[in-house]
Order: structure tokens, then C-alpha cells, then sequence
């Protein structure tokens, strides 16, 4: 990790973390429930690999609040642009257990929010990590349900946009997942299922890729104060490297743009008027003409998108002409291009 932090040019005080089923030391907790020691001195000492660890253990120094072996399980780091809270649902995970599904005590969550709130985050982009996925997902790799989901996730996600993070980044599920979470608070979420960077997965998740990913934010939205930006993805496999991600292939697009939060019949009927003043005036509409008029429509989903402009063109009789960068045309059918 040290050396991928350098390739990036990341400095440490940059790097947060939090731990997975597979980063403790099964070893020293079977030792430990052995013993018939207390849980909580079994959990700690499950952590003592990574604890006693040079690199992780100067992250962890980095920490304005740092519990991630002990309740709370859980660290908070932040500076003056970004305040990143890092919950660990590993740590109740028992090598006894045979669902090693992902676990926050509502005790523990009051505590981080209380610590959360004794900051001030005004203007700061707030991440919120964690390993467990909070909401379960198709899954096209096994065929048996799904039990490893985190327990108490409604009260993890109503944290989330209670407290008004911006985005939730996790792992455990191999394949990665991009969404907008949002409950009857109506505070948009970036949600990042991010997969796995480094587990090799070929022998036993049908071919799963491993991910990378970058997010971008590159402002607020002046109506709504919700972040806008975007992820973009790259898939490595053995045999062509690192090449961009595909919906189609991976789950997830190589871009995925969030921060505009019109909904499809909104955006529908605002795109019906424009594409079809623009053909009527100029015989064509093109879209990088429209972002100038309305810049936020950057950040809208690629895929939302897609949806949106298909159906008008089928119902108003045009014809759609993707193009490079993001960008399309829209013609009336047969017209000369």
C-alpha cells in the first residue's frame, strides 16, 4: 500500500483505512476464546497484526478519534477539506460464527455520531468507510442467499445521511456497485461498493475483475449543497491489464457522474423542451451546446441519461448519435448530418 501511495503521489496524513473479515489474526483470537478471555480483550488481540504494524498503525496516529480495536471500532480523521469516518463491522465477526456477516452496535454508532458532532465539518467533504455492504446486491457470482450483510445497516445508512456524509465507500462484495443512497431525509449519498483491488478472484468469482477507483469532487450544488462529481472506474485482468471499467462486463461504467438530482420524469420533460426547441430553430440538438445553458447537467447520470433520451427519441421520432467525451447528438430521422 505504501508503495502504490507513492506511484499516486499520496502523502500518509491521505491514506484512511479500516479493517476486513481477512485482516485479523484468526490465530490470536482462536487462542483467545480458548482461553475463555472476555470479548473484548478477544477482539483486541484479533487486531494485534495490525495494531503492532508500522505503516497502519502510523494511519491510525493520523486520527483526530481512533477506537478501531475497541468500542467504538471505529477512527475519525479530519483536516481542513475532508472529514473521513472509518467503522469497523469486522470486529464482532467470530471465526465461531458460520455467517460472517457485518455487525455496528447501535452503542457504538451513538458514539461515533456524538464524536462526529463535536467537529466542525461545514464546507468539508465526509466519507464514511466502512468493510460490510450496508444493503444487499444482485449477485450474478453465487447462486445461495446472501447472509453477510451488515446487521443493524438501516441504522448505519440513517447515520450516514443523518449526519449528512457525502459519500459511503465499502468492500466485501466482490463486485463493485455505484448508486445514490437517499432516505425520507431527501440527503443524497454517493454509495461506492468499491470490489477488490488485490484479491485474486479468477479461481472462484467467474472471472471478477479487480478494481480500481478514483472520485472526484468538483464543487456543491448551489440549490441543494450535495456534492457533484464523479467515479471513474478501471477493471484489471490477467490478460489485458488495466483497461476501463463496463456496465456491461463489470457492474459499473468507467464514468459515473453524481451531483444533479433531477428524476427521470423531471429530467425527461426538461430535455422533451430543449432538444425539441433546438431542432426546431437549428435542425439539431447537441449536447455540450445544452451544458453551456446548464452546466450542472454534467453531473447527471450517464446511465439516467441514456434511459431518458432513448425514450424521446423513439416517442418524438429523432435520432440519437452518441459521440466522444459524454457527448450526443439528437437529428430527426432521415434529416441530412
Amino acid at each position: 500500500m505504501k508503495a502504490i501511495a507513492e506511484l499516486l503521489n499520496v502523502c500518509l496524513k491521505c491514506i484512511y483505512f479500516i479493517p476486513g473479515n481477512h485482516d485479523s489474526s484468526w490465530k490470536d483470537e482462536e487462542s483467545s476464546i480458548k482461553s475463555n478471555e472476555p470479548l473484548e480483550l478477544t477482539i483486541k488481540k484479533k487486531y494485534i497484526n495490525l495494531e503492532q504494524h508500522p505503516f497502519f498503525s502510523s494511519l491510525l496516529n493520523n486520527a483526530a478519534f481512533r477506537d478501531m480495536y475497541s468500542s467504538p471500532y471505529g477512527s475519525i480523521w479530519d483536516s481542513e477539506e475532508i472529514t473521513v469516518v472509518g467503522i469497523n463491522s469486522s470486529a464482532r465477526d467470530s471465526i465461531e460464527t458460520n455467517v460472517h456477516h457485518g455487525s455496528i452496535a447501535l452503542q457504538d454508532l451513538n458514539i461515533i455520531k456524538e464524536e462526529v458532532g463535536k467537529l466542525d465539518t461545514k464546507d468539508k467533504v465526509k466519507v464514511l468507510l466502512t468493510h460490510h455492504h450496508p444493503k444487499n446486491y444482485t449477485d450474478r457470482t453465487f447462486q445461495d442467499n446472501d447472509f453477510s450483510i451488515m446487521q443493524n445497516a438501516d441504522a448505519f445508512l440513517r447515520f450516514a445521511t443523518s449526519s449528512e456524509f457525502d459519500v459511503i465507500v465499502h468492500g466485501h462484495k466482490h463486485i463493485p456497485r455505484f448508486d445514490i443512497h437517499s432516505d425520507s431525509l431527501n440527503y443524497p449519498i454517493v454509495a461506492l461498493s468499491a470490489g477488490s483491488f488485490s484479491a485474486s478472484l479468477k479461481d472462484y468469482h467467474n472471472g471478477v475483475a479487480n478494481f480500481f477507483h478514483i472520485i472526484e469532487v468538483e464543487g456543491k450544488c448551489v440549490t441543494n449543497d450535495n456534492i457533484l462529481g464523479k467515479v471513474t472506474t478501471w477493471a484489471y485482468f490477467d490478460n489485458n491489464k488495466w483497461i476501463s471499467a463496463s456496465k456491461d462486463r463489470d457492474f459499473i461504467s468507467h464514468e459515473e457522474f453524481f451531483g444533479d438530482i433531477r428524476n427521470r420524469k423531471v429530467l425527461k420533460k426538461e430535455l422533451k423542451t430543449d432538444i425539441g426547441s433546438r431542432i426546431a430553430s437549428h435542425g439539431r440538438f447537441r449536447w455540450q451546446i445544452l451544458l453551456g445553458r446548464k452546466p450542472e447537467l454534467k453531473y447527471c447520470n450517464l446511465g439516467l441519461r441514456e434511459i431518458v433520451v432513448t425514450e424521446l427519441c423513439k416517442e418524438e421520432g429523432w435520432e440519437y448519435l452518441p459521440m466522444k467525451n459524454n457527448d450526443f447528438l439528437v437529428v430527426l430521422e432521415d434529416s441530412p448530418q
